[in-house]
């Protein structure tokens, strides 16, 4: 049963997860999957990666949170 998993199944999972949290936790979650899955493939126990194929949602950072210092500090 395991062994069905595809691609499919992983998307529908992030667009679910995308209702519910942040990008940047569903990139998270994407990251861990992946990281498992590649584990599982290392361990023979899947073929292939289903989650390789997926990706995460577009989050873009326009302004850091740490302020620039003005000044001649080096």
């Amino acid at each position: 049963m395991a062994s069905r998993m595809a691609a499919h199944d992983v998307a529908t999972y992030i667009e679910r997860l995308q209702n519910e949290v942040s990008a940047p936790s569903v990139k998270q979650q994407l990251a861990a999957i992946r990281m498992l899955f590649n584990w599982l493939v290392t361990g023979q126990v899947f073929p292939t990666n289903p989650a390789a194929a997926v990706r995460g949602p577009k989050h873009v950072v326009k302004t850091g949170k740490t302020p620039v210092l003005e000044g001649g500090f080096r």
